[in-house]
């Protein structure tokens, strides 16, 4: 058991710097990385027939109302993608921190269902299912609405292995430092957060709790803290060098330049013995008189302060990470790590051999949806996600898809009427080749549809979330404009669709499908079936006081049929004035995209996985509707596809 344990903990930490919320802890080699997840306690999944919704300009990803919490612990292998689960459950966690030696993690938990009520621990993991509690006191008043912002916060392990600082449960925030092998609470200091250790383990470095903050410093004597610099507000945790000898923070402030004034966010750089300050960097800065509230700061760096990672999160701003050389003040790229500005970036943590950039994705501060970016090739790949994560990755990626297509798509229109749309899925063509916001659906497309794919096998039974992957496999696919795979998941789909009206939005979105594969005839037989039902009124039969009325139902997507009938005469000129098959929408497979590649599945030969869920299907029994089969037969020649009256 301790040859496994080493395996997976005989590593020593990182100097990576956490982030405004659930900080991210590397692993000395650059190996492993352990973090806080927080999410729903019962994430459910979204119902069916979320893909027949209107895109609108302010979407977000379909997605369970807030309730309770749930808190997990997770530890990853950066190099496999291979994520393993320490702790579980409602008990609200701290961010975790790795011993010297790398064979253990300690965390804060709030543990609730005790019989003598809910209680603070800190507990020491030092096996995949071994922990024991160092520290255990009652809770005080007010403190259980305070646990919930523990993800934010986390244990710090002194170097020399004797000290653990963990922060306080309380509204006023607070530090206690205890001893690591009996859990004696050796001092507490109130007001502080962010406790960071010097490498010798002599100093404990904090910042003060406030609308205006200061770095203080506290030795092992354990005396009152030191003062070392006002910071104005401070929203990071502080960082040391690697001699000891300075410390990097943020400040923010507003600087008032009297006819107007501006927001400052700084990377500071404060000397321990003279507490002289001076600015490394400035990490962003916000429009005269127009001041926005910074939702979050995060910078991470590696030990010589080469390379420095930074992101500030601006409310209503588009989210990048910008790189940055200290030394030579030269600025290597602003980016973002996925390439949507509007998938907000928390946490960041660069790996110590500065290769790999852990970064946190969602507008939850201690969202489980963790990113691995290679700073060589510059692409982005998650860690094998369960279900939990799976479910958040996908959610997370259809709200992006949403609002860029609510935003750069054109609204149909036949005849001078605007026409709705029957699914989200966009029709071939509407998009020239190579515009941005195509490569950036194909970029969605292609990342979020492996993550549809449970391995086979999986552990659980749920049946509403296949359903739920069974319509994102077919939204990731023509995203990607994969046509020949988006004609498979379409024919799942409807398998599992009992509403006539969703088959009837199906069947459009078949034509669609047809239209991206260029099989024309097929895509004019759908159409022309569509045309036949645009002339028929649906009715509805009501029992009223005065008998049973019939009550007629215009058709919400009526006029679509003739608007694809529209492109597919375009479709169909193209083709003529090329001369050829010229495969008008790429119909043939999915478009290259350079600089992406999805990376999803980890892990050599061999290497065991917990399984992520997984159920057989029962069969959907039919109901009662229209026949909107399509019955494709030989037609003569000279016969239109669609009616001539369009």
């Amino acid at each position: 058991m301790r040859h496994g344990l080493f395996w997976l903990f005989g590593l020593v930490p990182s100097l990576a710097a956490a982030g405004p919320g659930a900080p991210i802890q590397w692993t000395a080699d650059g190996r492993w990385l352990a973090y806080t997840a927080a999410g729903p306690a019962e994430r459910a999944v979204p119902p069916p027939g979320w893909l027949f919704t209107k895109p609108q300009a302010g979407a977000s990803a379909p997605t369970a109302s807030p309730g309770p919490r749930r808190f997990r612990l997770q530890v990853c292998d950066a190099t496999t993608g291979a994520t393993i689960v320490l702790a579980d459950g409602a008990s609200a966690l701290t961010s975790p921190g790795w011993s010297p030696d790398g064979h253990m993690l300690a965390f804060g938990r709030w543990a609730v269902g005790r019989p003598d009520g809910p209680r603070y621990e800190v507990v020491i993991q030092d096996g995949l299912s071994r922990q024991r509690v160092v520290f255990s006191r009652p809770a005080a008043a007010g403190e259980e609405v305070a646990a919930a912002g523990l993800p934010s916060r986390a244990v710090a392990w002194s170097p020399d292995a004797r000290y653990l600082a963990v922060p306080e449960p309380s509204e006023a925030d607070g530090l206690s430092v205890i001893r690591a092998d009996n859990g004696r609470v050796l001092k507490t200091v109130p007001g502080v957060s962010f406790p960071a250790w010097s490498p010798d383990a002599a100093k404990l470095a904090m910042l003060t709790t406030g609308q205006a903050s200061s770095l203080v410093v506290m030795d092992t004597s354990f005396g009152p803290p030191r003062a070392l610099a006002e910071l104005g507000q401070a929203m990071h945790p502080p960082c040391w060098s690697r001699d000891g000898r300075s410390i990097l923070a943020v400040s923010r402030r507003v600087v008032d330049r009297g006819r107007f004034s501006t927001q400052m966010v700084n990377l500071l750089r404060v000397q321990v013995e003279t507490g002289q300050v001076e600015t490394v960097a400035q990490l962003a800065s916000d429009p005269p008189n127009r001041p926005k509230p910074v939702r979050g700061v995060s910078f991470s760096a590696d030990k010589d302060v080469e390379d420095l990672f930074s992101t500030v999160d601006f409310e209503g701003e588009p989210s990048t990470v910008v790189w940055f050389r200290p030394r030579t003040t030269e600025t290597v790229s602003r980016f973002h790590p996925f390439g949507e500005v509007t998938m907000r970036v928390g946490s960041l943590a660069l790996s110590p051999n500065s290769k790999t950039l852990a970064v946190r994705f969602g507008a939850d501060d201690a969202s489980g949806v963790v990113g691995l970016w290679d700073t060589e090739s510059k692409r982005l790949a998650p860690p094998e996600p369960d279900d939990a994560a799976r479910l958040e990755w996908i959610t997370l990626l259809i709200g992006s898809a949403q609002k860029l297509l609510a935003a750069g798509f054109p609204n149909p229109t036949v005849a001078g009427r605007a026409v709705s749309r029957p699914t989200l899925l966009p029709v071939p063509g509407e998009l020239q080749a190579g515009q941005e916001i195509q490569l950036r659906l194909h970029r969605i497309g292609a990342y979020g549809r492996p993550l549809c794919d449970r391995s086979p096998g999986s552990a659980g039974v749920d049946s509403r979330l296949d359903d739920f992957l069974a319509e994102a496999r077919l939204f990731f696919d023509v995203l990607r404009e994969d046509y020949s795979a988006a004609l498979a998941s379409l024919d799942a789909v409807e398998s599992r669709t009992t509403s006539s009206d969703w088959r009837l939005r199906l069947l459009a979105a078949r034509a669609q499908v047809y239209l991206g594969l260029g099989d024309r005839e097929r895509a004019g037989d759908v159409i022309a079936y569509l045309r036949t039902l645009d002339g028929r009124v649906p009715s509805r039969y009501e029992r009223t006081p005065a008998g049973v009325v019939l009550t007629p139902l215009p058709p919400e997507t009526s006029g679509w049929a003739r608007y694809l009938s529209h492109r597919l005469d375009d479709q169909t000129k193209g083709r003529r004035r090329s001369g050829g098959d010229d495969r008008p929408f790429r119909g043939r497979g999915p478009i290259p995209f350079q600089g992406f590649e999805p990376q999803l599945r980890f892990g050599p030969p061999g290497m065991a996985i917990p399984p992520n869920g997984g159920a057989a299907i029962e069969p959907i029994a039919p109901v009662e509707g229209p026949d909107v089969r399509v019955r494709f037969r030989p037609r003569p020649q000279g016969v239109p596809a669609v009616p001539a009256d369009r």
